[in-house]
């Protein structure tokens, strides 16, 4: 009985002690400081490749759009674009560059793209692009065509 008196009396003693002490003040805690590259403006490259037919059980297929890689203008590899995060992904991935004059390159085809800062640059190579706006509003010299008139995108300005 004395023994529990004495922790219970030590118990109280120590939260009294506790809450007559002055705090710890410390500095507000934020985000680390920004890396080197986050400070380089970047934006984004979506590209729309043709699509591998992928079956997925009786009569199901899956359309994942095929990879793709970025050069430098000079030539110089830049990365490789896995253009779909699982085997039932049919949508085109979203590469972040810092901003530049790019060379893409994709099964049968070279394309040069410009990466604008906090802008998107969407590439359809699919045969399935479709403007954002209303055609009476889009003039001929906005696209970048193929040989044969098929429309990829807007042309770089």
């Amino acid at each position: 009985m004395k023994t529990s008196r004495i922790i219970l009396t030590l118990g109280v003693a120590a939260l009294l002690a506790g809450c007559s002490s002055t705090p710890v003040v410390f500095d507000p805690v934020g985000p680390a400081p920004p890396r080197q590259d986050a400070l380089t403006p970047k934006g984004y490259l979506q590209v729309y490749t043709e699509t591998d037919t992928v079956p997925d059980g009786d009569n199901t297929y899956y359309y994942p759009h095929a990879d793709y890689s970025v050069y430098s203008t000079n030539g110089a590899f830049v990365m490789r674009v896995k253009n779909a995060s699982f085997r039932r992904d049919e949508t085109p991935a979203i590469a972040t560059l810092p901003v530049g004059t790019y060379h893409l390159r994709a099964p049968f085809v070279g394309i040069p793209v410009v990466i604008k800062r906090s802008r998107t640059t969407v590439v359809h190579l699919d045969g399935q692009w479709r403007p954002d706006r209303p055609r009476d509003e889009i003039k001929d010299e906005d696209l970048v065509k193929t040989p044969s008139g098929r429309v990829i995108g807007w042309r770089a300005k």
